[in-house]
């Protein structure tokens, strides 16, 4: 296997296969290394995703979690809660193998499918982060390509700065974008200190079902550290158990924060509605249970409302 192409990303293409699958990031923060895609099989059951070594044995370092896709789920037509999506990270230094593999396997006793297996060789993986490695990935990526015939049509500054940071691994276009335009440290206190004629109360809707503790903390702190404090957090929390409630009293003590923990768990639109019940504020904003708000997103949507109070629906992305 090549240094370029260190493992097959995809399997979109191959016709009749049990598992169809998509690796969309692979990335190294610091010591770590970070995969995510996704995968669905051809009879709709569940997947089980795991890494094995070179010798196929279960590769204990890392950790592995799933989550519902919404793209994947509209596209090929999948129950509400199957878990396409795969985010994986494990620390480079733990593998020693030189070939260690993604395995794909039916998660269930009934199905006939057998595992399928994604070779990731890490010499190769190791090669792609370095500038060589991302410049020889850049030369073969079709819309770099495309990118290159059009530096002659377009605009020269920006597809340079695509380009460049394609090769570099660091920012692309729009996190370019997002440091020369979005507020910095000195504006987020300036927001803190604001001063509106109008703040409402806003209440964040939020259902809770097994939530990784990984997912649920950054959602946290991302939404206690708010620029506009005049909030309410609605949880309703479907999960097996209550434990996210407990990790709320121990770290989260704040009266803005409203949970409870169902009997059952009634399905996204269920716990969602059991939060909106909750909901004391003039305005809703709804949130999925994986998502991280930008510091400054209550902010900027208090700051529509002053200036236009007509308004009754905001929309925002990212």
């Amino acid at each position: 296997m090549s240094k370029i192409n260190f493992m097959k990303k995809d399997n979109l293409t191959q016709e009749g296969a049990a598992f169809t699958y998509f690796i969309e990031l692979i990335n190294r923060e610091g010591d770590d290394i970070v995969m995510r895609g996704w995968v669905y099989s051809a009879n709709d059951e569940p997947v089980d995703v795991t890494l094995l070594r070179e010798d196929k044995t279960n590769l204990e370092a890392g950790r592995i979690w799933r989550k519902t896709r919404r793209d994947v789920k509209k596209e090929f037509e999948l129950d509400n809660d199957y878990k396409a999506e795969f985010l994986i990270r494990f620390k480079r230094d733990d593998i020693k193998d030189d070939t260690i593999y993604l395995k794909f396997s039916p998660d269930g006793v009934s199905s006939d499918s057998e595992p399928m297996l994604v070779a990731i060789n890490m010499s190769g993986l190791d090669y792609s982060f370095t500038t060589g490695g991302r410049f020889a990935q850049f030369l073969t990526d079709q819309p770099v390509k495309r990118g290159l015939r059009l530096l002659g049509k377009g605009n020269p500054v920006g597809i340079y700065h695509k380009l460049r940071a394609k090769i570099k691994g660091t920012e692309d276009a729009y996190t370019i974008w997002r440091r020369v335009n979005c507020p910095g440290p000195d504006d987020y206190e300036k927001q803190r200190k604001a001063e509106f004629e109008y703040n409402p109360l806003i209440s964040i809707s939020i259902p809770l079902y097994n939530t990784p503790l990984e997912f649920f903390t950054a959602l946290m702190d991302s939404i206690m550290g708010q620029t506009y404090g005049n909030f309410q957090l609605c949880l309703a929390d479907g999960s097996d158990t209550d434990a996210l409630g407990k990790y709320i009293d121990e770290h989260y003590k704040d009266e803005r924060i409203d949970y409870v923990h169902l009997d059952k768990n009634l399905g996204i639109a269920g716990n969602t509605n059991k939060a909106l019940e909750m909901a004391r504020g003039e305005f809703v904003m709804l949130t999925d249970h994986d998502d991280i708000l930008d510091i400054a997103a209550l902010y900027e949507i208090v700051n529509v409302l002053n200036n236009d109070s007509s308004t009754d629906i905001i929309y925002t992305d990212e």
